[in-house]
Protein backbone atom coordinates (compact mmCIF):
# COMPACT_ATOMS: atom_id res chain seq x y z
CA UNK A 1 0.00 0.00 0.00
CA UNK A 2 1.45 3.83 -1.01
CA UNK A 3 1.30 6.03 1.64
CA UNK A 4 3.37 9.43 3.06
CA UNK A 5 1.28 10.42 6.04
CA UNK A 6 -0.55 8.56 8.99
CA UNK A 7 -1.24 10.42 12.07
CA UNK A 8 -0.90 8.54 15.05
CA UNK A 9 -2.16 8.76 18.66
CA UNK A 10 1.09 7.32 20.68
CA UNK A 11 3.47 7.84 23.49
CA UNK A 12 6.92 8.79 21.75
CA UNK A 13 10.14 7.47 22.29
CA UNK A 14 13.15 9.67 24.08
CA UNK A 15 14.93 12.06 21.12
CA UNK A 16 17.67 10.41 22.54
CA UNK A 17 16.92 7.45 20.75
CA UNK A 18 16.78 8.78 17.38
CA UNK A 19 19.91 10.41 18.33
CA UNK A 20 21.39 6.84 19.06
CA UNK A 21 20.24 5.45 15.82
CA UNK A 22 21.18 8.24 13.60
CA UNK A 23 24.82 8.26 14.70
CA UNK A 24 25.52 4.91 16.01
CA UNK A 25 26.74 2.12 13.78
CA UNK A 26 25.33 -0.67 15.10
CA UNK A 27 26.58 -4.19 15.45
CA UNK A 28 25.85 -6.20 12.31
CA UNK A 29 24.19 -8.96 12.13
CA UNK A 30 25.42 -11.17 8.58
CA UNK A 31 23.85 -13.54 6.61
CA UNK A 32 26.47 -15.26 4.55
CA UNK A 33 26.18 -16.97 0.99
CA UNK A 34 27.84 -20.21 0.51
CA UNK A 35 30.59 -18.27 -1.81
CA UNK A 36 31.61 -15.41 -1.42
CA UNK A 37 31.52 -12.95 -4.51
CA UNK A 38 34.38 -10.72 -5.84
CA UNK A 39 33.35 -7.17 -4.63
CA UNK A 40 30.49 -8.27 -1.51
CA UNK A 41 33.15 -6.42 1.49
CA UNK A 42 33.15 -3.45 -1.14
CA UNK A 43 29.21 -3.31 -1.80
CA UNK A 44 28.89 -4.11 2.26
CA UNK A 45 31.20 -1.05 3.60
CA UNK A 46 29.34 1.04 0.83
CA UNK A 47 25.77 0.24 2.16
CA UNK A 48 27.41 1.05 5.67
CA UNK A 49 28.88 4.59 4.48
CA UNK A 50 25.15 4.94 3.47
CA UNK A 51 24.16 3.72 6.42
CA UNK A 52 25.88 5.99 9.03
CA UNK A 53 25.18 9.30 7.61
CA UNK A 54 21.32 8.19 7.30
CA UNK A 55 18.44 6.49 9.34
CA UNK A 56 17.78 3.04 8.16
CA UNK A 57 17.49 1.43 12.07
CA UNK A 58 17.52 -1.96 10.05
CA UNK A 59 18.15 -3.48 6.90
CA UNK A 60 17.98 -6.68 4.79
CA UNK A 61 19.44 -6.80 1.35
CA UNK A 62 20.30 -9.37 -1.02
CA UNK A 63 21.04 -10.43 -4.45
CA UNK A 64 20.56 -13.30 -6.78
CA UNK A 65 22.29 -14.56 -10.39
CA UNK A 66 21.48 -17.25 -12.35
CA UNK A 67 19.00 -18.78 -9.25
CA UNK A 68 21.77 -18.49 -6.71
CA UNK A 69 22.40 -16.20 -3.53
CA UNK A 70 25.35 -13.91 -4.33
CA UNK A 71 24.93 -11.72 -1.78
CA UNK A 72 22.98 -11.27 1.87
CA UNK A 73 23.61 -9.12 4.30
CA UNK A 74 21.17 -7.53 7.28
CA UNK A 75 22.42 -4.27 8.91
CA UNK A 76 21.53 -2.23 12.37
CA UNK A 77 18.79 -3.26 14.48
CA UNK A 78 15.13 -4.72 14.94
CA UNK A 79 14.38 -3.49 18.20
CA UNK A 80 15.99 -0.19 18.96
CA UNK A 81 15.03 -0.42 22.84
CA UNK A 82 16.78 -4.05 23.29
CA UNK A 83 19.53 -3.65 20.15
CA UNK A 84 18.25 -6.81 19.14
CA UNK A 85 19.87 -6.80 15.65
CA UNK A 86 18.13 -7.00 12.26
CA UNK A 87 19.02 -10.13 10.82
CA UNK A 88 17.93 -12.78 8.02
CA UNK A 89 15.33 -14.53 9.95
CA UNK A 90 13.64 -11.00 10.98
CA UNK A 91 10.34 -10.70 9.99
CA UNK A 92 8.05 -7.67 8.81
CA UNK A 93 5.41 -5.93 6.89
CA UNK A 94 7.06 -5.77 3.38
CA UNK A 95 3.43 -3.69 2.06
CA UNK A 96 2.78 -3.57 -1.30
CA UNK A 97 4.95 -6.34 -2.91
CA UNK A 98 2.36 -8.16 -1.23
CA UNK A 99 0.41 -6.85 -4.45
CA UNK A 100 2.81 -9.78 -6.21
CA UNK A 101 0.77 -13.01 -4.30
CA UNK A 102 -2.37 -11.48 -5.68
CA UNK A 103 -0.86 -12.47 -9.54
CA UNK A 104 -0.64 -15.81 -8.62
CA UNK A 105 -3.88 -16.11 -6.49
CA UNK A 106 -5.87 -15.05 -9.36
CA UNK A 107 -4.37 -16.95 -11.71
CA UNK A 108 -4.53 -20.05 -9.54
CA UNK A 109 -8.37 -19.16 -9.10
CA UNK A 110 -8.38 -19.29 -13.38
CA UNK A 111 -6.84 -22.54 -13.51
CA UNK A 112 -9.65 -23.81 -10.74
CA UNK A 113 -12.22 -22.12 -13.31
CA UNK A 114 -13.24 -19.54 -10.87
CA UNK A 115 -13.60 -17.08 -13.21
CA UNK A 116 -11.66 -15.31 -16.07
CA UNK A 117 -10.15 -11.93 -17.36
CA UNK A 118 -13.49 -10.94 -18.85
CA UNK A 119 -15.92 -11.87 -16.08
CA UNK A 120 -17.81 -9.04 -14.65
CA UNK A 121 -17.09 -8.77 -10.87
CA UNK A 122 -20.68 -8.11 -10.04
CA UNK A 123 -21.29 -11.59 -11.56
CA UNK A 124 -19.18 -12.80 -8.58
CA UNK A 125 -19.52 -9.91 -5.69
CA UNK A 126 -22.54 -10.36 -3.14
CA UNK A 127 -22.60 -6.33 -3.48
CA UNK A 128 -23.07 -4.47 -6.97
CA UNK A 129 -20.02 -2.35 -7.46
CA UNK A 130 -20.39 0.16 -10.38
CA UNK A 131 -18.71 3.34 -11.25
CA UNK A 132 -21.44 5.99 -10.63
CA UNK A 133 -20.03 8.09 -13.72
CA UNK A 134 -19.69 5.35 -15.90
CA UNK A 135 -23.28 3.01 -14.38
CA UNK A 136 -23.30 0.76 -17.77
CA UNK A 137 -19.72 0.00 -17.76
CA UNK A 138 -18.98 -3.32 -16.06
CA UNK A 139 -15.47 -3.08 -14.28
CA UNK A 140 -14.07 -6.74 -15.32
CA UNK A 141 -11.03 -8.62 -13.25
CA UNK A 142 -8.74 -7.79 -15.82
CA UNK A 143 -9.35 -4.50 -14.71
CA UNK A 144 -8.66 -5.18 -11.34
CA UNK A 145 -5.34 -6.88 -12.30
CA UNK A 146 -4.06 -3.65 -14.13
CA UNK A 147 -4.99 -1.19 -11.82
CA UNK A 148 -6.99 0.20 -14.74
CA UNK A 149 -10.53 -0.51 -12.76
CA UNK A 150 -11.44 3.34 -11.82
CA UNK A 151 -11.38 2.13 -8.74
CA UNK A 152 -10.02 5.28 -6.76
CA UNK A 153 -8.69 5.07 -3.41
CA UNK A 154 -9.65 8.19 -1.00
CA UNK A 155 -9.27 7.21 2.38
CA UNK A 156 -6.30 9.16 3.09
CA UNK A 157 -3.85 7.59 1.37
CA UNK A 158 -5.54 4.57 2.89
CA UNK A 159 -4.83 5.64 6.12
CA UNK A 160 -8.11 5.33 7.33
CA UNK A 161 -8.23 1.71 6.83
CA UNK A 162 -5.29 1.61 9.30
CA UNK A 163 -6.29 0.33 13.00
CA UNK A 164 -3.98 0.41 16.26
CA UNK A 165 -4.20 -3.09 16.55
CA UNK A 166 -2.73 -6.66 15.77
CA UNK A 167 -5.94 -7.82 13.62
CA UNK A 168 -8.25 -5.45 11.59
CA UNK A 169 -11.53 -4.60 13.30
CA UNK A 170 -13.48 -5.70 10.26
CA UNK A 171 -13.63 -8.71 7.71
CA UNK A 172 -11.98 -8.01 4.34
CA UNK A 173 -15.50 -7.95 2.66
CA UNK A 174 -17.36 -6.05 4.94
CA UNK A 175 -14.65 -2.96 4.15
CA UNK A 176 -15.39 -3.53 0.85
CA UNK A 177 -19.19 -3.12 1.06
CA UNK A 178 -18.70 0.18 3.47
CA UNK A 179 -16.18 1.43 0.36
CA UNK A 180 -18.26 0.51 -2.51
CA UNK A 181 -22.10 0.45 -1.89
CA UNK A 182 -23.91 3.51 -1.78
CA UNK A 183 -25.48 4.89 1.84
CA UNK A 184 -22.78 2.89 3.78
CA UNK A 185 -20.02 4.73 5.87
CA UNK A 186 -17.33 4.63 3.31
CA UNK A 187 -19.00 5.44 -0.10
CA UNK A 188 -18.75 8.31 -2.10
CA UNK A 189 -19.17 8.84 -5.72
CA UNK A 190 -14.77 10.02 -5.71
CA UNK A 191 -14.19 6.41 -4.87
CA UNK A 192 -14.57 6.44 -8.78
CA UNK A 193 -12.88 8.40 -11.34
CA UNK A 194 -14.51 10.38 -14.10
CA UNK A 195 -12.83 7.77 -16.96
CA UNK A 196 -14.53 4.56 -17.66
CA UNK A 197 -13.04 1.04 -16.47
CA UNK A 198 -10.37 -0.16 -18.65
CA UNK A 199 -9.65 3.72 -19.95
CA UNK A 200 -6.60 4.66 -17.61
CA UNK A 201 -4.11 3.16 -15.24
CA UNK A 202 -4.65 4.57 -11.40
CA UNK A 203 -2.83 2.37 -8.58
CA UNK A 204 -5.63 1.34 -6.46
CA UNK A 205 -5.55 -0.90 -3.36
CA UNK A 206 -8.95 -1.36 -2.75
CA UNK A 207 -9.12 -2.76 -6.34
CA UNK A 208 -6.43 -5.14 -5.69
CA UNK A 209 -8.50 -6.03 -2.13
CA UNK A 210 -11.57 -6.52 -4.51
CA UNK A 211 -9.90 -8.98 -6.75
CA UNK A 212 -8.43 -11.14 -4.04
CA UNK A 213 -12.22 -10.75 -1.98
CA UNK A 214 -12.78 -12.46 -5.65
CA UNK A 215 -10.51 -15.42 -5.07
CA UNK A 216 -12.31 -15.95 -1.42
CA UNK A 217 -15.75 -15.65 -2.80
CA UNK A 218 -14.77 -18.66 -5.27
CA UNK A 219 -12.66 -20.75 -3.01
CA UNK A 220 -15.03 -20.72 -0.09
CA UNK A 221 -11.71 -20.13 2.58
CA UNK A 222 -9.89 -16.97 3.16
CA UNK A 223 -8.26 -14.45 1.21
CA UNK A 224 -5.25 -15.65 3.46
CA UNK A 225 -5.82 -19.26 3.69
CA UNK A 226 -5.78 -19.65 0.02
CA UNK A 227 -2.24 -17.87 -0.33
CA UNK A 228 -1.04 -20.29 2.12
CA UNK A 229 -2.29 -23.41 0.46
CA UNK A 230 -1.24 -22.05 -2.81
CA UNK A 231 2.02 -20.35 -2.51
CA UNK A 232 3.58 -20.30 1.66
CA UNK A 233 3.52 -24.18 2.05
CA UNK A 234 4.33 -25.24 -1.35
CA UNK A 235 7.78 -22.81 -1.40
CA UNK A 236 7.82 -23.59 2.34
CA UNK A 237 8.16 -19.85 3.60
CA UNK A 238 7.98 -20.66 7.08
CA UNK A 239 7.94 -17.08 8.43
CA UNK A 240 5.46 -15.93 6.00
CA UNK A 241 1.98 -14.78 7.59
CA UNK A 242 -0.66 -11.91 7.65
CA UNK A 243 -1.77 -10.95 10.68
CA UNK A 244 0.51 -10.20 14.27
CA UNK A 245 1.22 -13.41 16.17
CA UNK A 246 2.21 -13.29 19.73
CA UNK A 247 4.25 -16.37 19.00
CA UNK A 248 6.51 -14.51 16.62
CA UNK A 249 6.84 -11.50 18.67
CA UNK A 250 10.93 -12.24 19.14
CA UNK A 251 10.92 -12.23 15.96
CA UNK A 252 9.42 -8.98 14.22
CA UNK A 253 11.24 -6.11 13.75
CA UNK A 254 9.43 -2.82 15.08
CA UNK A 255 8.85 -0.12 12.96
CA UNK A 256 10.06 3.42 12.93
CA UNK A 257 9.93 6.71 11.52
CA UNK A 258 12.54 9.72 11.61
CA UNK A 259 10.35 11.90 12.22
CA UNK A 260 7.76 10.04 14.86
CA UNK A 261 10.44 7.30 16.35
CA UNK A 262 8.92 4.59 16.93
CA UNK A 263 5.15 3.52 15.47
CA UNK A 264 2.92 0.98 17.38
CA UNK A 265 1.27 -2.32 15.61
CA UNK A 266 -1.31 -1.67 13.35
CA UNK A 267 -3.08 -3.61 10.51
CA UNK A 268 -5.72 -3.46 8.20
CA UNK A 269 -8.95 -4.75 6.26
CA UNK A 270 -7.66 -4.67 3.28
CA UNK A 271 -4.67 -6.68 4.01
CA UNK A 272 -4.35 -8.38 0.70
CA UNK A 273 -2.96 -5.24 -0.87
CA UNK A 274 -0.07 -4.73 1.80
CA UNK A 275 -0.07 -6.70 4.91
CA UNK A 276 2.31 -9.69 4.07
CA UNK A 277 4.88 -10.46 6.50
CA UNK A 278 7.74 -12.22 5.78
CA UNK A 279 11.79 -12.63 7.10
CA UNK A 280 14.36 -11.59 4.18
CA UNK A 281 15.35 -14.90 4.11
CA UNK A 282 11.96 -16.37 3.13
CA UNK A 283 11.66 -13.40 0.55
CA UNK A 284 14.92 -14.99 -1.63
CA UNK A 285 13.12 -18.23 -1.42
CA UNK A 286 10.36 -16.24 -3.34
CA UNK A 287 12.14 -13.86 -5.83
CA UNK A 288 14.18 -16.97 -6.69
CA UNK A 289 10.73 -19.13 -7.48
CA UNK A 290 9.66 -15.68 -9.46
CA UNK A 291 13.17 -15.70 -11.71
CA UNK A 292 12.44 -19.23 -12.39
CA UNK A 293 8.59 -18.44 -12.85
CA UNK A 294 9.19 -15.93 -15.65
CA UNK A 295 11.15 -19.08 -17.38
CA UNK A 296 8.28 -21.37 -16.70
CA UNK A 297 9.76 -23.35 -14.25
CA UNK A 298 7.70 -23.16 -11.63
CA UNK A 299 5.14 -25.68 -10.52
CA UNK A 300 3.21 -23.15 -8.76
CA UNK A 301 1.29 -22.17 -11.39
CA UNK A 302 1.15 -23.23 -15.29
CA UNK A 303 3.76 -21.93 -17.82
CA UNK A 304 0.71 -20.52 -19.70
CA UNK A 305 -0.33 -18.65 -16.85
CA UNK A 306 3.42 -17.30 -16.20
CA UNK A 307 3.33 -15.94 -19.13
CA UNK A 308 0.13 -14.24 -19.07
CA UNK A 309 1.32 -12.74 -15.56
CA UNK A 310 4.50 -11.35 -16.95
CA UNK A 311 3.14 -9.73 -20.10
CA UNK A 312 2.90 -6.59 -20.22
CA UNK A 313 -0.91 -5.02 -20.83
CA UNK A 314 -1.13 -1.12 -20.34
CA UNK A 315 1.28 1.71 -19.75
CA UNK A 316 1.40 2.62 -16.25
CA UNK A 317 3.84 5.85 -16.69
CA UNK A 318 5.78 6.32 -19.76
CA UNK A 319 8.77 4.19 -20.18
CA UNK A 320 7.13 1.60 -17.57
CA UNK A 321 4.18 -1.05 -17.71
CA UNK A 322 1.79 -2.97 -15.29
CA UNK A 323 1.39 -6.70 -15.88
CA UNK A 324 -0.77 -8.61 -13.90
CA UNK A 325 0.47 -6.86 -10.48
CA UNK A 326 4.26 -6.85 -11.70
CA UNK A 327 5.69 -3.37 -13.03
CA UNK A 328 7.97 -3.75 -15.88
CA UNK A 329 10.43 -1.33 -16.99
CA UNK A 330 12.64 -2.54 -20.18
CA UNK A 331 14.13 -6.31 -18.86
CA UNK A 332 12.85 -5.28 -15.46
CA UNK A 333 10.25 -6.70 -13.29
CA UNK A 334 9.82 -4.93 -9.83
CA UNK A 335 7.62 -4.08 -7.08
CA UNK A 336 8.24 -1.64 -4.28
CA UNK A 337 5.77 -1.06 -1.14
CA UNK A 338 6.00 1.87 1.37
CA UNK A 339 3.66 1.92 4.71
CA UNK A 340 4.18 3.62 8.22
CA UNK A 341 7.70 2.52 9.11
CA UNK A 342 8.13 0.43 6.09
CA UNK A 343 10.04 0.43 2.75
CA UNK A 344 10.97 -2.26 0.45
CA UNK A 345 11.75 -3.27 -2.94
CA UNK A 346 12.00 -6.66 -4.97
CA UNK A 347 13.08 -6.98 -8.43
CA UNK A 348 14.41 -8.98 -11.29
CA UNK A 349 16.31 -8.25 -14.50
CA UNK A 350 14.63 -11.29 -16.63
CA UNK A 351 17.32 -10.98 -19.18
CA UNK A 352 20.93 -10.61 -17.31
CA UNK A 353 19.28 -13.13 -14.93
CA UNK A 354 19.65 -11.40 -11.76
CA UNK A 355 17.50 -10.15 -8.85
CA UNK A 356 17.58 -7.81 -5.69
CA UNK A 357 16.23 -7.12 -2.41
CA UNK A 358 15.98 -4.49 0.05
CA UNK A 359 13.94 -4.67 3.21
CA UNK A 360 13.97 -1.76 6.19
CA UNK A 361 12.12 -1.04 9.32
CA UNK A 362 11.57 2.71 8.64
CA UNK A 363 9.09 5.01 6.69
CA UNK A 364 10.87 6.39 3.20
CA UNK A 365 8.78 9.01 1.26
CA UNK A 366 9.91 11.16 -1.69
CA UNK A 367 8.25 13.90 -0.50
CA UNK A 368 8.44 13.99 3.39
CA UNK A 369 12.30 12.12 3.91
CA UNK A 370 13.69 12.97 0.60
CA UNK A 371 17.61 12.49 1.32
CA UNK A 372 16.38 8.85 3.20
CA UNK A 373 14.17 8.01 -0.06
CA UNK A 374 18.09 9.31 -2.10
CA UNK A 375 19.68 6.61 -0.12
CA UNK A 376 17.56 3.95 -0.37
CA UNK A 377 17.70 4.19 -3.99
CA UNK A 378 21.49 4.63 -4.01
CA UNK A 379 21.44 1.24 -1.82
CA UNK A 380 19.34 -0.22 -4.41
CA UNK A 381 21.40 1.31 -7.00
CA UNK A 382 24.79 -0.59 -5.35
CA UNK A 383 23.15 -4.06 -5.62
CA UNK A 384 22.48 -3.21 -9.05
CA UNK A 385 25.63 -2.56 -9.82
CA UNK A 386 27.12 -5.67 -7.58
CA UNK A 387 25.17 -8.14 -9.33
CA UNK A 388 25.64 -6.70 -12.72
CA UNK A 389 29.26 -6.78 -12.36
CA UNK A 390 28.89 -11.02 -11.51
Amino acid sequence: MEQNKITWRWLYLPLVMLLALACKKDKQEESKPPVEQPGADKLTDNIEAIRARSYFPGLYTAVIKDGKLIYARSFGVADATTSRTFNPSTIMPVASITKTLASIAVMKGIELGYFNMETNINDILPFAVVNPYHPDIPIKLKHLVTHTSSVYDTLSGGNDNLVLEKTPKQSLGDFLKDYFVPGRQLYKNSNFLGTKPGEKFEYSNYATALAAYLVELKSGISYASFVKKYVFDPLQLQSAHWFYDNTRSDLYAGLYHPIYLWLPVYSQSSYPDGSWRISGEDMVKYLQEMMKAYEGNSSLLKRESWQQIFTPKVTAVPGMDMCIFWFKKQDVYMHGGTDPGICTKIGFDAKRHYGWIIMTNTSVSATETVTLHADFNKIESSLIDFADRQ
